[in-house]
């Protein structure tokens, strides 16, 4: 009884403070607008369902031969023929994993003129090592996007791409994006 006097006197509310919604005095979570149906969740009689296809042509392919009887423990040889039995599919994220390109430019002397001719690495490669352009897009789209801090992206890049970008690489990356999008908001 006390915190709610105390609360109706500071007259601290959502809307005239930082105080979250779900902090204001009076406020009911128990209150739901919503009608029961009376009907079970899911899909309902006569509800046309969709089910997965199997591809046809999958990424890969793991087949699962026996080596011995199951009966009698012999085991199969390479004179034994197998049928494909059954086939089951199964849809999996690949491996994130971060791939590293190596550019490589060479050079040569002229047997004609004897002049040496190098040829041209890509003009974005600016750094002896550098984030490539879809993990620049990433850390942008999780930032502008998504709206994660630079310490959330910092983390989820470790956790699930094994990627250790600091705070500040982070940063430099999203204003560098920045600037370059600059040119397509200008009217």
């Amino acid at each position: 009884m006390q915190s709610e006097i105390e609360l109706l006197k500071d007259w601290r509310k959502s809307n005239t403070s930082s105080t979250p919604s779900s902090q204001d005095y009076g406020r009911s979570n128990k209150f739901n607008s919503r009608q029961s149906s009376g009907r079970k969740s899911g899909g309902q009689p006569g509800h046309k369902g969709s089910t997965l296809k199997m591809s046809e042509t999958p990424d890969e392919i793991v087949e699962h031969i026996p080596r011995y009887c199951k009966y009698c423990g012999e085991e199969f040889n390479s004179e034994t023929i197998f049928r494909l039995y059954e086939r089951k599919q199964e849809i999996v994220i690949p491996p994130i994993k971060p791939k590293t390109i190596e550019h490589q430019s060479f050079g040569c002397t002229c047997g004609k003129c004897g002049a040496q001719t190098i040829s041209d690495l890509p003009p974005h490669l600016k750094a002896n090592v550098q984030y490539g352009k879809n993990i620049q897009s990433l850390v942008t789209y999780l930032s502008v996007y998504q709206y994660l801090p630079s310490n959330r992206i910092k983390n989820f890049l470790i956790d699930i791409m094994g990627l250790s970008l600091s705070e500040g690489t982070i940063y430099n990356i999203i204003k560098s994006m920045s600037a370059k999008a600059i040119p397509a908001l200008e009217p």
